[in-house]
């Protein structure tokens, strides 16, 4: 946040004022600037409450100011002896403000308090209405509060009426103190339950999403109600709302980790055992529909396959044909997705004649379209074109724009893959077109990728970049792991096409990482191909193993390539036959049909970890050299045996040379390898040591453009070796210019990947080694501890507790770093885990360092002991 440009904001002007007249010295700067807009935002811009927060600033910092808003009016009291008694505190100004109202417009106003952000005037009167409060005065109650400045009205939005938060603390304690907010709590859930049950959405299929505006206009008040169902214990009345939002407030996939949350909650809770009246099935039933369908969303099939199959068995107990044909419709999705299609098609076989006899179009059309994905991940693409036909006709003729979106787009997908890149743009371009009108962010991340397929099938490899670039963030701001797989495949696939092998590698990587979380087999079958392409254009002959491992896959799945993915692997399999060793290719290729899909995955993670990418165009490559970890040089595809060097001192000095980059005057190599022998004997070795190393590489004449002897100098030429140190220095300078977390995140993950070890640790003892492998070290650390606050901030907490680990694994006395995963620990849930690391860490200090835990670190511990929850770090 730029505290030059938040200065000139009005609000924070007054703060700035204000605090300066009682600590002159304040200075709006990067570490509070964020506070202090927070305090600015959540006060509402109010004069006076600014001012009275400023006057805190003697005593607490605005981070501290920011954390105890929740109780303003105890936290802004007092201020200047010389204002008036009536506005010494912010609670005397509402209260001034509420003690001019009528007896009714108070009580309107307290009861307003329950509604957690906007409203309507419908939804007002259902809430307020009750003594002293009669129905036919609501209208006129509420234009007063208008009037008296104490309720908002944004004009034009679906809900225009809000309370300021500060005004809406105050009614919320008036309202306690008026013994009403049971009552106010109970009309306010059930007023958003009868409105979500009024326009959820049915169980028909791809129905039109709900606007964004009026989802978000309902969202937070839905989640209100949802809290006091839960804190009544209202099993009824919470799974109802659950359900009814998830049709209707969700349904546009607006908020589908919160929506899953609530719904399996009150699921959870229906199997605990009876609470009251009994779960009526069919309740359940849509409520598993739905989890099912959620869940499949966001790439949880596991989870997704068990509520749809006990959906649609209590929905074919009740007789209830619309309820199974949707369930059904909805588990094939799951089937096709992880790599069943017999059992997809079996599953369309049951539900498409059902949908069919209701004459139902929403849910027609989506059983066709799914039939029509399944036929083209089978090959068969005359089926594929007439399945999508049919649905996108049975949408059109029923105007349901999103059905339509979706056929379009599946049908983009189908003429991409068949190579048809002009129909493919054309049919995603009008699918985009329909999925943005209705807001509708799942389908707009699938049609961008589609979009990119159709660039790949076109070549134009740049353009297909961008189109995922722009997807994949929808994808994951939406918690959808398969379509967020789908668009990183889709980037390595560009990155390959246009020759950019390292930047191929952590897309290619994340994707496999993804579709096996999912569960997604042909997902993980794609990302092998592509991993394996990519290996093979650098050299590394492993590559043919993961495309015989996938090519064994596809044919187990019963999944074969499509035009396009054919043609790219067989332009692979040219140039691979070409780069390795006659024979080599085939050989590998037959090793890797016998593996399983499994032992496939595990070995491309590896070969990714150990990969040393050129940042050179792979044609010109002669010689990649691993030094972090251990030494090894690997020439076109194969490894050179340790044998081939004579000597130890021969591997030191090309090591040596490799580690300072820079051509080395002759006195200095010298004086760095052989510093006991005289001048004489130490040229003498060297000279021997020269001709090993040119021998050992194969690099016998100058004309071979690897060592370099020029004026008495000694060195490697420029770009004819590549080693691991380089391409993670690149990676981490990559991270440090990156504006886009992604971009960083990418770039910090490939560093890591390349760090197998400290800098030659079979040569620990040589000392033109140590600064540069402290350095390096140095810089892993960092990149551990920033690629923990990345995934920190990204919500991913495992893979940030994992680099944190790590970090105190190499360093087990940095304080700041068990602070970093205490906190982690104790935001996700794990609180005996925070306490027992702080004791982890009393003890290292003691036994290490011979001191005690900083005062930070003891006030961490003693917070997270009382049950305070800690900021979650970023």
């Amino acid at each position: 946040m730029d505290p030059e440009g938040l200065a000139s904001v009005p609000a924070v002007a007054l703060f700035l004022e204000r605090a300066r007249a009682v600590v002159p010295a304040f200075q709006l700067t990067g570490d509070n600037a964020r506070a202090v807009a927070e305090i600015c935002v959540r006060l509402d811009g109010l004069p006076l409450a600014i001012e009275l927060a400023a006057a805190r600033i003697p005593i607490l910092t605005p981070q501290q100011i920011a954390a105890r808003l929740d109780d303003r009016f105890r936290l802004l009291t007092g201020g200047s002896r010389s204002w008036p008694d009536r506005h010494r505190t912010l609670q005397a100004v509402v209260d001034w403000s509420y003690d001019l109202l009528s007896v009714e417009e108070q009580a309107v106003l307290r009861r307003l308090g329950v509604f957690a952000g906007a409203f309507t005037l419908e939804a007002a009167a259902e809430v307020v209405a009750g003594p002293p409060v009669r129905d036919d005065r609501v209208l006129d109650l509420i234009a007063a509060l208008v009037d008296h400045s104490l309720l908002v009205v944004d004009a034009g939005r679906p809900a225009p009426y809000r309370l300021l938060e500060t005004i809406r603390h105050y009614a919320l304690a008036r309202l306690a103190d008026a013994g009403e907010a049971e009552a106010a709590r109970d009309r306010h859930l059930a007023c958003y339950l009868r409105a979500a049950e009024r326009g959820a959405h049915g169980l028909e299929g791809p129905r039109d999403p709900t606007p964004v505006a009026a989802v978000a206009a309902q969202h937070d008040n839905v989640r209100a109600a949802m809290e006091w169902a839960q804190a009544r214990d209202d099993l009824l009345g919470g799974l109802r709302l659950a359900v009814a939002a998830a049709g209707r407030i969700w349904a546009g996939h607006i908020h589908p980790a919160e929506a899953r949350q609530w719904l399996e909650g009150w699921l959870h809770r229906a199997e605990a055992g009876p609470r009251g009246e009994p779960l009526p099935e069919a309740l359940r039933a849509r409520a598993l529909y739905w989890a099912g369908e959620l869940a499949w969303e966001v790439g949880d099939n596991a989870r997704a396959r068990r509520a749809l199959e006990e959906s649609a068995a209590i929905f074919r107990h009740l007789d209830d044909d619309r309820g199974l044909a949707a369930a059904l419709n909805t588990l094939a999705v799951v089937w096709y997705r992880t790599g069943e299609y017999a059992a997809a098609r079996r599953t369309l076989g049951e539900s498409l004649p059902i949908c069919r006899a209701l004459a139902d179009p929403g849910l027609t059309a989506f059983a066709l379209l799914i039939r029509g994905i399944v036929a083209r991940l089978e090959g068969d693409y005359q089926g594929a074109e007439a399945f999508g036909r049919e649905s996108l006709e049975v949408a059109r003729a029923a105007a349901l724009a999103r059905a339509e979106a979706l056929a379009l787009d599946s049908l983009g997908v189908l003429a991409a893959q068949c190579r048809d890149g002009a129909a493919a743009e054309s049919l995603a371009q009008e699918a985009l077109t329909r999925f943005r009108s209705l807001e509708d962010a799942y389908g707009t991340a699938a049609s961008l990728n589609t979009l990119a397929l159709a660039a790949l099938a076109r070549g134009e490899a740049a353009l297909a970049r961008a189109r995922s670039l722009e997807s994949l963030p929808i994808s994951k701001r939406v918690a959808a792991r398969g379509s967020a797989g789908r668009s990183l495949l889709t980037l390595a696939r560009a990155a390959l096409l246009a020759g950019d092998v390292p930047s191929a590698l952590p897309h290619a990587r994340d994707a496999l990482g993804l579709f096996e979380e999912v569960g997604e087999r042909l997902g993980v079958v794609q990302a092998l191909e592509v991993l394996g392409a990519m290996a093979l254009q650098v050299g590394e002959a492993a590559g043919a193993r993961l495309l015989g491992a996938a090519a064994a896959a596809r044919a187990r799945l019963g999944a074969p390539p499509s035009p396009l993915e054919r043609e790219v692997s067989d332009r692979i399999a040219r140039e691979a036959e070409a780069l390795l060793a006659p024979g080599v290719y085939a050989a590998a290729r037959a090793a890797g049909e016998g593996m399983t899909l499994e032992g496939a995955a595990g070995e491309a993670r590896r070969l990714a970890r150990a990969l040393v990418l050129p940042s050179v165009t792979p044609a010109r490559l002669r010689l990649r050299v691993r030094l972090l970890g251990g030494f090894e040089v690997w020439r076109g595809g194969e490894r050179l045996p340790p044998t081939v060097w004579r000597r130890r001192r021969d591997r030191l000095l090309f090591a040596y040379l490799l580690v300072a980059r820079e051509p080395v005057p002759r006195e200095a190599v010298l004086e760095a390898l052989w510093p006991d022998l005289s001048p004489a004997s130490a040229r003498a070795s060297l000279n021997v040591a020269w001709s090993n190393v040119k021998r050992a590489l194969g690099v016998e004449t100058a004309e071979d453009g690897v060592l370099l002897l020029e004026r008495g100098r000694y060195g490697i030429r420029r770009g004819a070796v590549v080693t691991d140190v380089e391409e993670f220095d690149r990676h981490v300078a990559a991270a440090t210019r990156a504006h886009d977390p992604q971009a960083a995140l990418a770039a910090l993950e490939a560093a890591a990947g390349l760090y197998r070890g400290h800098l030659l640790p079979d040569e620990a003892n040589e000392p033109w080694t140590l600064v540069e492998r402290e350095r390096l070290r140095l810089a892993y650390l960092t990149v551990l501890e920033r690629l923990a606050e990345v995934r920190a901030a990204l919500g991913q907490v495992a893979e940030a507790e994992a680099r944190l680990r790590e970090l105190l694994r190499l360093d087990p006395w940095r304080e700041e770093v068990y602070r970093q995963l205490m906190r982690l620990l104790a935001a996700d849930g794990r609180r005996a885990e925070a306490l027992r690391l702080y004791h982890e860490c009393a003890a290292a200090l003691r036994r290490e360092l011979a001191v005690e835990p900083s005062r930070e670190t003891v006030a961490l511990f003693e917070a997270i002991a009382r049950g305070e929850p800690p900021e979650r770090p970023s």
